[in-house]
This record gives structure tokens, sequence and C-alpha cells, in this order.
């Protein structure tokens, strides 16, 4: 056959897959290797067959198919019918041959990727695990500084609290002693008589039961009067500052003060269960 460049387009496909025989495929390229259109073209021809096989998507044969490739390869295996098989039939074949490749090499690459994705999550799952409790320990830490800082708030007022009542022009010291109860502990009351305003620091006060608390008490002639719960930390110190919050009635005259053990869900009224006490002149 005689090539120009109308005849070298119309067959420029069957040339890309090498379905051409001998004779035309020499004659083809005798006219490409003059022409420069012709050639462009048979490049961009020769690249597209060439990627023909990893453009075929991925998809299960059918039982029917797999059963007629079969029979054509038991056809094709006897030596007799293979003579007479055409070359555009030997041609398909083998660019049916070169799609299965690239479909089995698109799918290599495919189990690559996913198996690398899967990797990826598995990674920053162990990542966002590991982030989470740090984040939970650092939580934590803030908590714990934020209830810090909450107790030396509560103890810098209880301090200048303090200092109010110790700095009165008609304070009064006395010292509490420990009963059986805490025989270590001991403590100092200062107690301003005009503004009946006083404040107690303990010392070696042992941490109350669960349940309990220690309770101030103002000792009158006639009457206990409870000032309230003595905050006491883990080194055994207590503090309270005491205001006079009752009623304008008689008590009579203030003789001492008393700290006990309470239960802490009504500590109105005094027990028996004296752990610090003093007299006061």
């Amino acid at each position: 056959m005689r090539f120009d460049c109308e005849a070298t387009r119309e067959h420029i496909e069957a040339w890309s897959l090498g379905a051409l025989d001998d004779l035309d495929a020499r004659a083809f390229e005798h006219h490409i290797a003059s022409c420069r259109d012709c050639a462009r073209l048979a490049d961009d021809a020769r690249e597209t067959a060439a990627m023909l096989g990893l453009a075929v998507p991925l998809r299960a044969a059918s039982a029917s198919l797999k059963s007629r490739v079969m029979a054509s390869a038991r056809v094709l295996g006897g030596p007799a019918e293979r003579r007479g098989v055409s070359p555009w039939w030997r041609t398909a074949s083998g660019v049916a041959a070169a799609c299965a490749v690239g479909a089995i090499s698109w799918g290599t690459v495919m189990q690559l990727r996913s198996n690398d994705l899967q990797a990826d999550r598995s990674q920053l799952r162990a990542t966002a695990t590991e982030q989470a409790a740090q984040f939970a320990v650092l939580r934590g830490d803030l908590d714990r500084t934020h209830d810090e800082q909450d107790v030396l708030a509560q103890t810098i007022e209880t301090q200048n609290e303090v200092l109010d009542v110790i700095f009165e022009p008609d304070v009064v010291w006395t010292t509490l002693d420990g009963t059986t109860l805490a025989p270590a502990a001991t403590g100092r009351c200062a107690w301003s008589r005009e503004k009946a305003l006083g404040a107690m620091i303990a010392e070696n006060l042992p941490l109350p039961p669960e349940g309990q608390q220690y309770t101030m008490w103002l000792i009158y002639e006639n009457e206990w009067i409870s000032a309230g719960p003595v905050q006491v930390d883990s080194q055994g110190r207590g503090r309270i500052v005491m205001r006079k919050f009752w009623g304008g009635q008689d008590h009579g005259r203030l003789v001492g003060f008393a700290v006990t053990l309470e239960n802490a869900q009504d500590p109105a009224e005094p027990s028996l269960q004296l752990a610090m006490a003093s007299e006061f002149r």
C-alpha cells in the first residue's frame, strides 16, 4: 500500500497497536519519516496506545466472561488452530495482554497507596491519643494550679483579717492549750473587747476525721457562741477570724475560748470532744 497523508491518518491507530503487516508498516514509517505533521500524530497515537493498559478500570469478571475466555484459550491452544489465526487477532491478543498487565500494575499501585493511607491513619490515631493524654495531664496541672491559687488567696485574705485584729488598740492575747484529743496542739488568740473582733492561730492540730470539723467557741458566762469552723491545712495549721454576728441579748462576760470536734452537718451545740481551750482575763 502507498501511504500519503490521508492513508497514513486512516491507519495510524492500527500502526500504533502494531496491527499493520510488515510491508504496510515499513511504508507507513517511510511516510512519517518525511512528514512532520504525520510524525507528530503518530507519536501521539503511540503514547495513547502505551497508556491504554493503565487506563483499564479494575472490575471483577463475570462467570460467563470467564467461561468464554477459558473456552477461547482451549481453542487457541491447538497447533492447527494457531496457524489459522489472523495477524489482526494476534495483535489484539497482545493488546489484551498488555491491558491485563497494566490492570495488574494499576491494582498493585492502588493497593500500595491504600496500605500507605492505612498506615497514615494509624499514625494519626496514635498521635491523637498521645496528644489527648498530654492534654489531660496539662488540664490536671492547670486545675491543681487553680486550686493552689484559691488556697493562697484565702490564706492571704485570712492573714490580712488577722492583721486587722492584731492592730486594734485594745487587743488582748490569750493562749489555747491542747487536750487529750490533740495533745500537741497549741494556739494563740487575739481579741478586741471594743469591737468584739478576734483571730485564732493554731499549730499541730490533727486533721479532723471524715464528716467532722473543728469549731471555735466563744465562752460567755451565760452561753457558748459558735464563731464558725476552724480551717486546718495538711500541716496541722488552723486559722479563724471571729466576728460578733449574734444578737444583742446579754450573754454575760466573755470568759474563754474553746475548739471542739463537731459533726460537720450540725455544729450548733458544743460537744464534749474538746481539742483546745483557754481562759480569758
